[in-house]
């Protein structure tokens, strides 16, 4: 669940200031433009069928988190969210786990801005209490890269956890934050966009 998002975007015409806790009254008519093709996104739920290893086989969501998707992008929309929603669970390593070694995940995944491959480095931290509980801690870091030649990465920083149940065999939760700017060249001008975002993920069995 994308919990919260921020979105600063700045161009010829000034800064656009978005932030998802805040109420369409309290947007200026170009923010609420862009709370139309993100809003849907935070809060939403999906349902997921996952491997042994951690690896999404399915994602579902609701019919009407299907039509509001489509609405903003068509079936490409609905298969970009799907998409960062696979990111928000663990794959692991068919070497097993060692406390401090890390491995990768890629995803590539299309946007309106292009292609995106986002590379998530999973660090294994062994077990820690949590609530009382005996959970196993993964760190995140993610990486953005664009095949759109126009966009350029300037800054991206990631800080994230993962906790597993081993008892129960799934990820009890999760909260990844990430922030991102990056420069858009079109038609001989250019726009920088600065975005963050808080991802909180929790899952039950069915």
């Amino acid at each position: 669940v994308y919990k919260r998002q921020t979105m600063d975007t700045e161009g010829p015409d000034g800064i656009v200031s978005y932030d998802s806790a805040k109420g369409e009254k309290e947007m200026d008519a170009t923010a609420r433009k862009t709370a139309f093709r993100v809003a849907p996104m935070v809060g939403a739920q999906t349902t997921q069928k996952i491997s042994s290893l951690g690896e999404v086989q399915m994602v579902m969501v609701s019919a009407e988190l299907d039509r509001k998707l489509r609405q903003i992008g068509g079936n490409a929309y609905v298969n970009l969210f799907k998409d960062m929603s696979r990111n928000a669970t663990i794959v692991f390593p068919r070497a097993g786990l060692e406390v401090g070694k890390s491995w990768d995940k890629q995803i590539r995944t299309v946007t309106p801005m292009g292609a995106i491959t986002l590379m998530t480095t999973y660090t294994y931290q062994g077990e820690q209490s949590v609530d009382s509980r005996l959970l196993h801690q993964f760190d995140v870091a993610v990486t953005m890269s664009f095949a759109n030649d126009a966009v350029t990465v300037d800054k991206q920083e990631t800080n994230g956890v993962i906790y597993f149940d081993a008892q129960a065999g799934r990820i009890d939760h999760s909260r990844v934050e990430q922030a991102i700017r990056i420069t858009v060249s079109m038609g001989g001008q250019k726009g920088t966009q600065s975005m963050s975002q808080i991802t909180t993920v929790s899952i039950r069995s069915k």
